[in-house]
């Protein structure tokens, strides 16, 4: 958190918590517990009741952009993706258009029409049913269409040098996600281990539809051709 000093990166965390009973048992209820890091520390800002997994997203967008507006706007999402079905997290599941309309609404009142960067840190989740709907409310995406693998992806670095070059917009830092995946897989490979998250990709929303239509009409002619 000390390299937050002196940029304007604010970084605004959200994190469900299980609760407590009296007798010292977790119960099914969640907090979210948020926390912003800036200006060379982290603050606890409020703790509030989890709502489930869609108006939680919602309710940060709005928490964040009301408290910390700014030019460029990127969500992360840490849980377990399920591909084009949806993703399942500790506060439940949510499908694909649940989660869209959800990130619609946090954008509300704010300026930006769509992210600039979403990134799941989440397995499956560079299937095409996902960036067919995440394209109306992201311009890039940062996700693997496999396993992402036990250690998920490396955020740390890619994090510090955007504190350095506070320019970067969403397609500049999904690229510098990938490539430092990339950068941890040849390591890996060099010590004769798995490498991390080889098909960790950060997708130019913008160019969806006309990738979908090629690859429409080019399955067209294949299925003429083999008939």
């Amino acid at each position: 958190s000390t390299k937050t000093a002196n940029t304007p990166v604010k970084l605004v965390v959200q994190a469900a918590v299980q609760r407590s009973s009296r007798h010292g048992t977790k119960d099914t209820n969640y907090d979210l517990r948020r926390f912003v890091v800036a200006d060379g520390k982290m603050t606890l800002v409020e703790t509030v009741p989890s709502l489930g997994f869609a108006d939680d997203v919602r309710a940060l967008l709005q928490f964040s952009n009301s408290r910390y507006p700014a030019k460029n706007l990127g969500l992360l999402v840490d849980s377990h993706g399920m591909g084009n079905e949806g993703l399942q997290g500790d506060t439940g599941k949510v499908l694909l258009p649940q989660l869209a309309g959800a990130i619609a609404e946090g954008l509300k009142g704010t300026g930006h029409e769509k992210l600039d960067l979403l990134d799941f840190d989440s397995c499956l989740m560079g299937q095409d049913g996902v960036l067919n709907t995440m394209q109306t409310i992201a311009k890039h995406l940062v996700a693997s269409p496999e396993i992402e693998g036990t250690e998920g992806q490396f955020l740390i670095a890619p994090v510090e040098r955007l504190l350095v070059d506070p320019s970067k917009d969403g397609g500049a830092l999904g690229r510098d996600l990938v490539q430092e995946a990339k950068v941890i897989g040849q390591r890996s490979a060099t010590a004769k281990k798995l490498g991390p998250i080889e098909t960790l990709a950060c997708y130019n929303l913008s160019e969806f539809s006309t990738f979908k239509k090629s690859l429409d009409e080019f399955g067209q002619q294949l299925h003429e051709a083999l008939n």
